[in-house]
Formats: C-alpha cells, structure tokens, sequence
C-alpha cells in the first residue's frame, strides 16, 4: 500500500495558515491542518486478511470507505505529523516516515504512522497468493 505523501505535505502546508477558535478569544498559538484521502481498493483486488475468507477478490467495497488520514500540529516553533491509514499494517512504515520528513521538513520524531488494523482493506501474502503473482519484485 502506497500512502499518499501529498496526504501529509497538505496538512503540513495547513498548519501553518490560521488558527480558527470562539470569536474574540485570544489565539492559543496551536495551529493544525487535517488532510483525508480514499485509499478504498477497486473490486476484484486480492483480499486475503482473514484466516476464514472464502474468496480471494473483494466482492464489494466498505460502506464507509477506507481512508488515509493525516493532522498535522504546530506551535509555530515545532510540528508534529499523526497519519493513520485504514490497512491490515502499513509495510516500510519506517522508509514511509524518513521520506515524509525529508519532504515536510518534520523531524521523524515527530511523525506517527499507524494502521487501523483492518481486515477490510487489500491484502497480499506470498504464501495465501493471489495465485500465480510473483512477490519477488515487489516492495514492503
């Protein structure tokens, strides 16, 4: 699963406009920007994560989507990056993090990226298949 980096350089960019709060209040100096994107997969994607599937293709497409959501927060001196993506794991989670800040300028430190650990989403293993596809060339 790819990640979209614009994902997080739009909430970035965000975070540094305005602050947004009750009228006349003093401004807290917390700034945040809040980006989404669909990652739902097509039907008929290997969808192999459960133990107990019965088939190997999506049959349909969840409901309420599948999503990749990142927020971004700042103080004005430091920001921090939280991305949560609707997937089984995300894959490279670490390369993921170093190239999102090199590219946002965010300290890796500071950047969280997690999966909501659904059983909803793609899949691939070497082992369940799909049938005949060949995982040597592909990237984790």
């Amino acid at each position: 699963m790819r990640i979209p980096l614009a994902l997080l350089a739009a909430a970035t960019l965000c975070a540094d406009v305005v602050e947004q709060g009750p009228k006349d209040s003093p401004p807290s100096g917390l700034l945040a920007g809040v980006a989404r994107a669909s990652i739902a997969p097509p039907v008929g994607i290997a969808h192999l994560n459960w133990g107990s599937q019965t088939h190997v293709e999506a049959e349909a497409i969840d409901p309420a989507g599948m999503f990749a959501t990142a927020i971004v927060l700042s103080d004005g001196k430091q920001k921090f990056a939280m991305v949560d993506v609707d997937a089984l794991f995300v894959r490279g989670a670490r390369e993921i993090i170093e190239r999102a800040s090199q590219r946002t300028g965010i300290p890796a430190a500071h950047i969280r990226l997690a999966a909501t650990h659904t059983h909803a989403g793609t899949g691939f293993s070497g082992g369940k298949g799909p049938v005949g596809t060949d995982s040597s060339s592909m990237r984790g």
